[in-house]
């Protein structure tokens, strides 16, 4: 459920949210995570400093920028790789002429074909964790940095039931991202797809 305790379930695709201040509860209270946040807030109201899009950007315009950049890059990669079926993909949309296509973000999902989505993301990080075949001292300094996960279908009841699509591989790519850990993340997903 999207609210957990702040709704009750009528259905799949219904809820009705909950009388009084149980209304607001989505789960315990994460203190660290709120901390954070009010970090992150902060650090996304500063000025732009230059209005360029960097590696450490400041400000919401150079964020913004710096997020289309890495989801642009990633998202024509995967559309080259047989097999990678993108979901939402904003290029894919306005090539068919869909008026409403939604600002680019760092969530980018998708599908293997003929892979079960728990299995792709399993082993993209069972490769980041234990250096597979590859040079990974770069990325050893940098772990935490990057996020594949997977999205079950109850997780997005409404979007599944229109497309009729089960679980989804999600990377999620922040402004802090690196070219080089995002093409770290394309050549770990390349070795899953080989044979």
């Amino acid at each position: 459920e999207p609210t957990l305790e702040a709704t009750t379930k009528q259905s799949t695709l219904e809820y009705n949210y909950r009388e009084g201040a149980q209304r607001f509860e989505l789960w315990e209270s994460n203190i660290s995570t709120k901390l954070g946040l009010g970090a992150a807030i902060r650090y996304a109201l500063e000025d732009d400093k230059d209005g360029t899009v960097s590696a450490a950007p400041g400000g919401l315009q150079s964020i913004e920028g710096r997020i289309k950049l890495l989801s642009n890059y990633t998202t024509r990669h995967l559309r080259t790789m047989k097999r990678v079926e993108l979901f939402h993909d904003n290029y894919e949309l306005e090539k068919d002429g869909n008026n409403d296509i939604g600002i680019p973000c760092g969530i980018i999902t998708f599908t293997v074909q003929g892979m079960d989505a728990a299995l792709v993301k399993d082993k993209i990080m069972e490769d980041f964790a234990n250096g597979d075949a590859y040079n990974i001292e770069y990325y050893a300094s940098q772990k935490g940095r990057f996020e594949v996960s997977i999205v079950p279908s109850t997780s997005t009841p409404i979007d599944s039931k229109n497309t009729n699509v089960g679980t989804l591989v999600r990377v999620s790519l922040s402004y802090f991202n690196t070219m080089e850990e995002i093409d770290l993340f394309l050549l770990k997903l390349e070795h899953v797809l080989s044979p």
